[in-house]
């Protein structure tokens, strides 16, 4: 991939997410790209999900997108879909002027990294045209919701790190099975983050047996900013229960991230090789390695801090509550992981404090 082609994909990528954009940016080209086009391949199938298109129509589109990646041939259908911009936000417009871009990217890593991705993106359709996750039942159908929709993107991610050739089979097999967890928990973060947007679309990702032990159910669990003022004036505790059952559960799955972070080898590089070419591979595995727990570090460290700012507060039931931590709190969090990836005990430590709720 020429450097061109790179630079002008972090540039657009930074304005798609720029929550993913920066965990990635400790990591080697080769692997950055390609879980770059990774995640853009799966944000469309994930634009095409949100949109309003009737069931058949969107199974349609999936399959079509998938077709397209099982062929390296973009889709003129799915480039007009994207055109109409059908989530309506920034992000969205984002995604739909760089179909080419990320497609041309996506031509030019190697095949194995493309069936990777394309393989991915097949596995997360049944979970997304699935009518019963739009209504979760119990903490159950919530895991196995999330494991379609983040916990497939999460093992892709991690066969794309063992394309490298960085880990050895036996570690990769391992951190393949912990990052299926590792993506439920942190999808788990993304719910909470969104009930409100969620709500006025339809999707009630907060299971209803949990909602019906305190009294609510998925119709009036959202305080609008209609009815937030009258609410005010009673008890909310039922609320912030709801919420509590939540954080602490996706804290048990995010357990899973920080032993998939922890599990990543770190390879030792002092005192160099006395071949020059196997210090050199030594210290290319050792960036691969700081790239991917600094990515892993990272947003296991955020949604931690996410998951404390929404405790026993009804902030992520309340419409257009902020529920994210500020930018000292993201700056401390990359500084942090900057410092401390390869440290097992920093990164448990670390993990150990932000994850004990009192």
């Amino acid at each position: 991939m020429s450097d061109k082609l790179t630079k002008e994909l972090y540039g657009a990528f930074k304005d798609i997410s720029k929550s993913f954009y920066y965990p990635t940016i400790l990591m080697p080209d080769n692997l950055r790209t390609r879980i770059i086009v990774d995640y853009y391949m799966l944000r469309v199938a994930d634009e095409i999900e949100d949109s309003l298109v009737e069931g058949r129509k969107k199974k349609e589109l999936l399959n079509m997108h998938v077709d397209s990646l099982e062929k390296s041939a973009p889709s003129q259908r799915i480039r007009d879909f994207l055109n109409t911009n059908p989530s309506g936000s920034v992000q969205g417009t984002c995604v739909a002027t760089n179909y080419d871009l990320f497609f041309e990217a996506y031509k030019k890593i190697p095949a194995s990294s493309r069936a990777i991705i394309s393989d991915s993106t097949a596995q997360m359709i049944p979970g997304m045209l699935n009518e019963e996750y739009r209504e979760i039942k119990d903490f159950e159908s919530l895991d196995e919701y999330c494991s379609f929709v983040a916990g497939k993107p999460g093992e892709s991610i991690t066969k794309l790190f063992g394309e490298t050739g960085a880990v050895e089979q036996g570690t990769l097999n391992y951190l393949v099975k912990l990052s299926t967890n590792a993506g439920i928990g942190l999808q788990k973060v993304n719910i909470l983050k969104d009930v409100d947007k969620d709500y006025f679309e339809s999707r009630f990702y907060v299971p209803k047996d949990l909602l019906d032990k305190h009294g609510l159910s998925h119709e009036n669990m959202l305080l609008t900013i209609a009815n937030v003022k009258e609410a005010a004036s009673r008890p909310l505790q039922e609320r912030r229960l709801v919420v509590n059952e939540l954080v602490l559960d996706a804290v048990k799955s995010l357990d899973y991230m920080k032993r998939y972070v922890l599990n990543i080898p770190v390879p030792n590089v002092y005192p160099a090789a006395r071949n020059k070419s196997v210090h050199e591979k030594n210290v290319y595995d050792r960036n691969l390695s700081r790239g991917m727990r600094f990515f892993g570090g990272f947003a296991l460290m955020h949604s931690l801090k996410t998951l404390r700012k929404m405790y026993d507060s009804p902030g992520p039931l309340i419409e257009g509550s902020d529920n994210t931590p500020g930018k000292r709190k993201i700056l401390s969090t990359y500084i942090f992981m900057r410092k401390n990836w390869a440290s097992h005990k920093a990164i448990q430590d670390k993990f150990d404090s932000l994850s004990r709720f009192e």
